[in-house]
């Protein structure tokens, strides 16, 4: 029998070799055999198999943790980074960039009103408009001298009543909070964000009643209204100026249990005496997690996506915490107060966080301590108190290290689809 000769084949920068050889690939990119050892690694799988020669052809994407032909990127100077052209944004000045590295950026706002709508804009070109919540073009707001804030629709400057809480006053707008605090060293303040009030819809001036709890009536443009409660004393559970709370609470429960949706939040505003806001962040940053883990959902929806691990928080920029000045900032993730209950829980779940964290309490003893708060939040489902301090160590481990283990990478990564 005639003996078959096996095929042989070029292989760049060696000698002949069998096709069949395990040590050679072929290159698509070249069109040629090399040696595998010789593949330039981490290309982007659309180009196939890359001889190592041709690494000045590529450029590493940090968006993508790939590398990419050069004629597929663009250089986006202003973040010293390549991004891929597929994701390429521009600003309203045509600075390059990405949707990404846009928005994790402390240097620019994304506008969704006036003559910048749509575009990302230096934030030093921007300026924040009280009526709508956001930032807009410089040239788009309009000042208010009497209270010293900017709006951007300018039928609604100045025009408010600033003294009567029983009414329905425009976003942003009406009395200022009292400090009820009691000269109690933790303060706190809620919004309680509903559809309808006393089963009623309102328009603005409207009176819908004056309660010892709340400051003021404004409307919302996520949920439709809400309330915000005066400055309150946090305090433990034998306090006085708990109990005083709590009947406030009460007093308001016609409010507190109006109609709501998944669209309403509950934002909580907190701080210390004699301490500063960002301070006041640092020591409470990766016990948080435990608010992370209770409203895990809200973590990728517009209002709570940015800033998720608490570092360098800039003054008002809108993320899971705001600061709102230099004594006081706000929790954003909490979802709707549905019921006096639920509010009275949150209350005491605040205070064990804020107390402990600032005597540097192990984060095991706080979750020891807030257990029995969860369990009651959760109808005594001891299963998902369990799975929720799970989750709670997971978040810490981020929030602290960066460190996304797989059963919370849902709730940090955005998806395209909101929860």
């Amino acid at each position: 029998m005639e003996k078959q000769t096996e095929e042989m084949v070029e292989v760049r920068g060696r000698e002949p070799l069998p096709k069949t050889a395990v040590e050679i690939v072929y290159s698509d990119y070249s069109q040629e055999y090399i040696l595998k050892s010789e593949a330039l690694e981490n290309v982007a799988a659309q180009y196939g198999v890359v001889h190592n020669d041709f690494e000045d052809d590529f450029v590493y994407v940090d968006e993508r943790d790939l590398k990419y032909h050069r004629n597929d990127t663009c250089w986006a100077g202003e973040f010293d980074q390549y991004v891929h052209e597929n994701d390429v944004v521009k600003s309203w000045c045509e600075t390059i960039g990405s949707s990404e590295l846009f928005s994790e950026s402390y240097d620019y706002n994304y506008v969704s009103h006036g003559q910048a709508s749509g575009y990302y804009l230096y934030r030093e070109d921007t300026i924040y408009c009280e009526d709508i919540g956001e930032y807009v073009h410089e040239d788009d707001a309009h000042y208010c001298e009497r209270n010293d804030e900017y709006y951007y629709d300018e039928d609604q400057v100045c025009d408010i009543d600033e003294s009567d809480r029983a009414i329905l006053h425009e976003y942003h707008r009406g009395p200022t909070p009292l400090d009820c605090s009691e000269g109690a060293k933790f303060r706190i303040g809620f919004e309680i964000e509903k559809n309808k009030f006393l089963d009623e819809h309102y328009d603005v001036g409207d009176e819908i009643g004056e309660y010892s709890l709340i400051a003021k009536f404004e409307t919302d443009s996520s949920c439709g209204y809400e309330a915000i409660t005066h400055i309150l004393p946090l305090s433990g559970v034998r306090s006085h100026r708990r109990r005083n709370v709590f009947n406030s609470i009460d007093e308001a429960e016609e409010i507190i249990n109006s109609q709501s949706s998944k669209d309403c939040g509950g934002h909580i505003t907190i701080s210390v005496k004699d301490m500063d806001s960002l301070d006041l962040l640092e020591k409470i940053r990766g016990n948080l997690s435990i608010l992370y883990a209770l409203y895990r959902f809200r973590l990728n929806n517009s209002y709570c996506q940015h800033n998720k691990k608490l570092k360098k928080v800039p003054y008002r920029s809108r993320g899971v915490v705001t600061i709102k000045n230099e004594e006081c900032i706000e929790i954003r993730l909490p979802n709707r107060v549905q019921n006096t209950r639920q509010l009275k829980l949150r209350y005491d779940l605040m205070y064990i966080i804020i107390r402990r964290s600032l005597e540097g309490l192990v984060y095991s003893q706080i979750l020891k301590e807030v257990k029995p708060i969860l369990i009651k939040m959760y109808n005594r489902d001891r299963a998902k108190v369990k799975d929720m301090i799970r989750l709670a160590k997971l978040f810490r481990k981020f929030i602290i290290s960066d460190k996304i283990d797989q059963d919370i990478e849902k709730y940090i990564n955005k998806s395209n689809e909101e929860e």
